[in-house]
Order: structure tokens, then C-alpha cells, then sequence
């Protein structure tokens, strides 16, 4: 358990530096995308200020505006040198009436639901390993019993707990990695409308909810490569 243990940590510190590199050297948050998500329409910088009830064209911008989470406006916020708490650097960055609130809004709610639910099923594989541990040596009692049938799914079980934790981190890594593609102005995905600034913002929000759920999903797929008996199998939960 000892060895597991610093194995597992060798091995989540790799997957930290290795994603690290892949983003440039950019180590942001989830609330930090969620933010800039709800922002590519707000900015001062490249957004013509107007009256949100009187001014309906939502497409009216600066010529040759491309907003990205990388620009010089989002950039600071991205890499954490300055914070969305921070509402007077906020309202000079941006229009607080511009901001996308229903996206923001309904991707930070799910989330959190759903990242709050995978959170405490890891926990619960903590007290798992645990238990596992302290009833070790009875089966490891069993071994001239059964020449060790007993005791080999109780270590089949205890390795696959102890890594399938690591399908979490690669999923939220994944996520954080490809929020900015999805959230970003370059992608879209309905066009060609009056309201298709509304269903395209919908349709990403459906994305990033989704890509929240497959987090909270992959607690079981470390598990299902180590040990493929401990699978969901009706009647039956692992």
C-alpha cells in the first residue's frame, strides 16, 4: 500500500506536468474558463458599447474583432495573474451587461453539481481502500485454503480502487484543455439565423455540460482497464 501510494502520487505529478506543457504553460481553473466563457462578448476592448435594452443587435462589433481566451484582454485572467472576484478590475475589462449569464450561469451550476458528486465518490473510494486494508489478512488466511483464488480478487480489487482515481484527473484535465476551444468564438456550431447567437450558445453550453458529466463518469474507467470483473453488472454495484 505504501509503494501504491507513491506511486500514485509519481504518477499524478507526471500528468500535472505533462497536460502543464501541453497548454503552454497555462494552469487555470475551472471557474477561471466558466468566466471568460460568459465573456467573449463583453470586452471593452473590441466590444462597441450600447444600451441592452434599446440596441438588439448582438453582432454589432469592432471590424476585425476575434476574441480568444489567449487575447490581451482574457489573457491575464486565463494564467491567474488577475481574478473574476476582482469586480472593479472586471467592470474596467468588461460590460457587465454584455456578459453570456445564462451560459455562465447554467455550465457553473451543473458543474458543480456534477464535479461536487464525482468529489465525494472519491472520497468514498478512500474508506473503500481503507476497508480493503484492514480486512487484508483475512484474506490472506484463506491462501492454503484455496491456494490463493480468495486472496487474488481481493488484490484485483484493492489495485483497481486504488488507481481508478486516476480516470478523474486525466478526464478534468481533458476538460480544462478543450472548455477554451468549445466557449471560444471560433467554434460554431448554428449559424445562418436571427437567433442563432442564442442556439449557439445553447448548443455549447449542452458541450460543456456534457464534458462535466463524462468527468464524473470516468471514476469507473481506470477500473474497468485493471479489472474488467468489477464492472456494473445487474443486480449488483461495486
Amino acid at each position: 500500500m505504501y509503494f501504491f501510494l507513491h506511486l500514485a502520487s509519481v504518477v499524478t505529478i507526471q500528468v500535472n506536468s505533462a497536460f502543464y506543457s501541453a497548454t503552454g504553460g497555462v494552469n487555470t481553473s475551472v471557474g477561471n474558463i466558466l468566466f471568460l466563457t460568459a465573456s467573449m462578448n463583453a470586452d471593452r476592448k473590441t466590444m462597441p458599447n450600447r444600451d441592452p435594452f434599446e440596441d438588439l443587435d448582438l453582432f454589432r462589433t469592432i471590424e476585425g474583432r476575434n476574441p480568444r481566451f489567449d487575447d490581451a484582454v482574457r489573457r491575464p485572467y486565463l494564467v491567474g495573474n488577475q481574478l473574476y472576484k476582482n469586480l472593479d478590475r472586471v467592470k474596467a475589462d468588461f460590460y457587465p451587461t454584455e456578459f453570456d449569464y445564462v451560459t455562465g450561469f447554467v455550465s457553473a451550476i451543473v458543474v458543480l453539481f456534477i464535479l461536487t458528486g464525482a468529489v465525494l465518490y472519491f472520497i468514498r473510494r478512500l474508506f473503500e481502500i481503507l476497508l480493503l486494508y484492514l480486512v487484508a489478512p483475512l484474506f490472506a488466511s484463506t491462501i492454503p485454503a484455496d491456494d490463493g483464488m480468495l486472496f487474488k480478487k481481493w488484490r484485483e480489487v484493492f489495485i483497481a480502487k486504488f488507481f481508478s482515481g486516476f480516470g478523474i484527473i486525466f478526464s478534468m484535465k481533458y476538460f480544462l484543455m478543450l472548455i477554451p476551444m468549445i466557449g471560444g468564438s471560433e467554434l460554431v456550431l448554428y449559424s445562418g439565423t436571427s437567433n442563432a447567437y442564442i442556439i449557439n450558445n445553447i448548443l455549447k453550453v449542452f458541450l460543456i455540460i456534457g464534458g462535466a458529466w463524462a468527468i464524473y463518469k470516468s471514476q469507473h474507467l481506470i477500473l474497468q482497464i485493471i479489472s474488467p470483473t468489477r464492472l456494473w453488472q445487474p443486480g449488483r454495484r461495486t
